[in-house]
Parts: C-alpha cells; sequence; structure tokens
C-alpha cells in the first residue's frame, strides 16, 4: 500500500500550502491595487503637492 509518492496525509498538506501560497498571492496583488487606488486618491485631492515644479518656473 506504500507505492503512492505520497501518503494522502502529504498530498493533503502540499495542497494546503499551495492554497496558502495562492491566498497569499491574491492578498498582494489587493494590497498592491489599494495602494495604487490611495495614490491617484491623493494625487487628485492634493495635485499642488504632488506636482511642485509646475509653480517654480
Amino acid at each position: 500500500q506504500q507505492t503512492n509518492l505520497f501518503s494522502n496525509n502529504d498530498s493533503q498538506r502540499i495542497m494546503e500550502e499551495q492554497q496558502q501560497q495562492m491566498t497569499a498571492a491574491m492578498l498582494m496583488h489587493q494590497q498592491q491595487q489599494n495602494w495604487a487606488r490611495q495614490q491617484q486618491q491623493q494625487q487628485q485631492m492634493f495635485p499642488m503637492q504632488q506636482q511642485p515644479q509646475q509653480f517654480e518656473q
């Protein structure tokens, strides 16, 4: 009965690890999108602070 490379326990653990990695990647992607959205909102709210070189000319 030990012909499989992995026992059921090992394959279950591997699947869980893969799911965790995918979840972590999705969370990181969401955080990056949220951060980009916040940056855009800040630029819209404070255009003078974001681009001071326009007023120095």
